[in-house]
């Protein structure tokens, strides 16, 4: 199934909302949401390194921080590691995470051929 920036920004918008972390940092949803939309429009059109590919990581890195995730499990409840994170920290990680790619004008395959050749 294939989303749109936008329907991706909401789901994002979303994720923040239901787990009350807009409450937390004091963060409206019209401010959250022209942040992630920041993040969205910074990204380059390339074959791997989209916004989609952001919001890939950004979700996964929300369930490996939520408890219901066993593959999270040992480090999650054995470590406690989510509770030594303040929400700020939360979003400022799964805000990292969406645009850990933003601005990348090459794609990961063109990269290493690149360093091949050096």
């Amino acid at each position: 199934m294939s989303y749109t920036i936008d329907e991706l920004c909401g789901l994002s918008l979303r994720i923040f909302k239901e787990n009350n972390y807009l409450q937390s940092v004091k963060l409206t949803e019209d401010k959250a949401l022209a942040i992630i939309k920041g993040i969205a429009n910074e990204y380059n059109v390339t074959a791997y390194h989209t916004f989609t590919h952001g919001f890939s990581i950004f979700q996964v890195s929300f369930l490996l921080k939520s408890s219901y995730t066993k593959l999270f499990y040992a480090v999650m409840v054995k470590t406690d590691l989510n509770h030594y994170l303040t929400d700020l920290e939360k979003v400022a990680s799964l805000l990292a995470c969406l645009g850990h790619d933003s601005g990348h004008s090459i794609n990961t395959l063109s990269l290493f051929n690149w360093k091949r050749r050096l």
